[in-house]
C-alpha cells in the first residue's frame, strides 16, 4: 500500500490527495516575497496554513526563482532557527523544510522538522544520507537538464532515468523507498516544451462530472480542474458580462463537452447540442432569395422552394433588455 514515511509518521497516499502548505520566510520569493520574513509574521501564517486544513508545512528560507542570489547555510539557517524554535509544540502537522544544504537540513530536523524538501536535484550532497541519520523523508527533485532549449530531447526519460539514480542514491545510504518522494520538478530548469511533455506522460482522464472540488487522486484532481475549473470560469465570465450590460444574459451552451460542465454552473443555462447547425441552417434561410408577396395557409411566410422563413431558436428568451450570449 503506498505511503510516505517520515520522522515520527506516515501518510497513508491511499486515502485522499494530501496538500502541502507552502511558507517563504524570505524577503525575495517570487509569489509571496517579503510578506513573512519576520519570526512573528511566518509563525502566524504557519498556524493559519494548518488551521486551514494542510497536511504538510514546507517552510523555505531561500528563494528558487529565476534570478535568485543563493544565500549561504549560515543564513539560510539563521532564518530558519527562531521560526522553528517558536512553532515547536505549536504545530501537529508534519514540517518538511526546503533546503538543499545538508548542514541545515541536519540542524532543522534536530530541531524537531520531520520532512527533508531538496530541489537542488543533486545526487552527491549527502542528503540521503542525512535523512537516514535521522530517520527523515526526503524530496528529490529534478531540477533539469534532459531537454534542449527547442525541447527536442526526452524531458520524461530524462526524469525517469533521474528517478532510478535517486532511488539508487537512497538506498545506498540506507534510506528506505518509503521514506523517498520523487518530484519531476515541472517547471524547473526545463523549456516549456520539456514541461509540456511531463505534463502529457499524466494519466489519461475519463471525462465526467467530478463529485467534489478536492480531488483524491492525480485523476481526480485533474477531472476537477478541467471540468469544474470551466464551469467556474464560465459563470465568472457571465457575470462579468451581466455588469457591463446592467442586466441579466441568457446562456446558451453547446458542444460535445458541455454536457459534464452545464450541471456545475451556478448561472441558468440553456443546453443545446444541435446549436451550430440551428445557426447555420438560420443563416442560410435569412440569406436564401424570398418570393415576395406569397404566403400559404395560416399566414406563414414562404421563401424560394416553399423553404418557411427562419425563426429564432429561443423565441421565449430574447428581448431588447435582455441579450443573448452564446458559448462554444
Amino acid at each position: 500500500m503506498p505511503r510516505f514515511h517520515y520522522r515520527g509518521g506516515e501518510l497513508d497516499l491511499t486515502q485522499h490527495t494530501h496538500i502541502m502548505g507552502i511558507l517563504n520566510i524570505t524577503p525575495d520569493s517570487f509569489s509571496d516575497g517579503g510578506r513573512y520574513d519576520t519570526v512573528e509574521a511566518a509563525v502566524e501564517r504557519a498556524l493559519a496554513i494548518q488551521a486551514e486544513g494542510a497536511d504538510v508545512l514546507d517552510i523555505g528560507a531561500q528563494s528558487t526563482r529565476p534570478g535568485h542570489i543563493p544565500v549561504t547555510a549560515e543564513e539560510e539557517w539563521s532564518r530558519l532557527r527562531p521560526v522553528l524554535e517558536v512553532l515547536s509544540g505549536r504545530v501537529t502537522i508534519p514540517v518538511s523544510i526546503d533546503t538543499y544544504y545538508p548542514e541545515v537540513a541536519a540542524r532543522a530536523l534536530e530541531a524537531g522538522a520531520h520532512i527533508i524538501n531538496d530541489v537542488s536535484g543533486s545526487l552527491q550532497n549527502g542528503m540521503p544520507g542525512v535523512a537516514a541519520r535521522y530517520g527523515a523523508g526526503l524530496v528529490m527533485m529534478h531540477a533539469g537538464g534532459g531537454a534542449d532549449d527547442e525541447g527536442g530531447a526526452d524531458a520524461a526519460g530524462a526524469v525517469r532515468a533521474y528517478f532510478l539514480e535517486a532511488l539508487e542514491a537512497a538506498e545506498q545510504a540506507g534510506l528506505a523507498r518509503e521514506a523517498v518522494c520523487l518530484d519531476p520538478g515541472i517547471g524547473f530548469g526545463k523549456p516549456r516544451l520539456g514541461d509540456v511533455q511531463l505534463i502529457a506522460q499524466l494519466p489519461q482522464v475519463h471525462l465526467g462530472s467530478p463529485k467534489k472540488a478536492i480531488g483524491t487522486n492525480t485523476e481526480s484532481c485533474m477531472l476537477s480542474g478541467s471540468v469544474l475549473g470551466t464551469a467556474v470560469l464560465i459563470d465568472g465570465m457571465v457575470q462579468r458580462i451581466e455588469e457591463e450590460l446592467g442586466s441579466p444574459a441568457t446562456l446558451v451552451v453547446t458542444g460535445g463537452l458541455a454536457k459534464y460542465v452545464t450541471p456545475l454552473c451556478r448561472h441558468p443555462l440553456a443546453y443545446d447540442p444541435e446549436l451550430l447547425m440551428k445557426g447555420l441552417a438560420l443563416l442560410y434561410q435569412l440569406n436564401a432569395p424570398q418570393e415576395h408577396g406569397r404566403s400559404h395557409g395560416g399566414g406563414r411566410h414562404y421563401g424560394q422552394q416553399g423553404r418557411p422563413r427562419a425563426k429564432h431558436p429561443y423565441p421565449n428568451r430574447r428581448t431588447r433588455r435582455e441579450p443573448e450570449t452564446l458559448v462554444g
